[in-house]
């Protein structure tokens, strides 16, 4: 998609998100001539589109509230880790689908933009959103399982091989986690003590 004239990085993001559900679907359809995958791919796709479609609705309302200093963030942000290119780019790996290497590295990079939703919920709409967050967390969860689901159709080593680096994903953002709150009561801790 063409930037549009005077649109933020952070609306250019959300208009290239929607998209990779859709790739990925016709992608998936087009590597395999199963008839029980494209079965279930043509199952679960719809699914998978329309939940891409409402966080991306979701997200572009809630911008609308957002302070100028925040945007300003999310646009340093989305600059710096390049996530408008990584959206974009995100094409360039479909055409190897049909691999193992190919359906990790779809994995990977679906990984990085979950990444990138993750910080523009939780450290500059957090507050806007409110209950928003309370179900983005098993939304985004439920979207892994589906794109694994048709990832890993007819392998149960992509099936394994998918799910660890879930489980390896998840224990990163856990020790994140972990570090941020200790450095938040180092913080804490020194401003107590002046």
């Amino acid at each position: 998609m063409a930037k549009k004239e005077n649109s933020s990085l952070l609306e250019e993001f959300l208009d290239n998100i929607e998209s990779v559900p859709v790739d990925l679907v016709n992608a998936l359809l087009k590597s395999t001539s199963d008839e029980d995958e494209k079965n279930i791919i043509n199952a679960l796709g719809p699914t998978l589109i329309d939940q891409f479609k409402e966080i991306n609705r979701t997200l572009s309302e809630s911008v609308k509230k957002v302070p100028r200093q925040s945007l300003n963030e999310v646009e340093t942000y989305l600059r710096i880790s390049s996530g408008v290119s990584l959206v974009k780019n995100f094409k360039i790996i479909l055409p190897s689908v049909g691999s193992p290497t190919g359906k990790i590295g779809i994995a990977k990079i679906i990984e990085q933009i979950k990444k990138l939703i993750d910080f523009i919920v939780d450290k500059l709409l957090g507050k806007l959103l409110g209950k928003f967050l309370d179900w983005l967390k098993p939304i985004i969860e439920l979207i892994d399982e589906i794109i694994n689901a048709i990832l890993s159709l007819g392998s149960l080593k992509m099936s394994n091989i998918l799910s660890k680096l879930e489980q390896n994903y998840l224990a990163e953002l856990t020790q994140l986690a972990k570090l941020q709150n200790a450095a938040n009561n180092f913080v804490e801790n020194d401003d107590e003590e002046d």
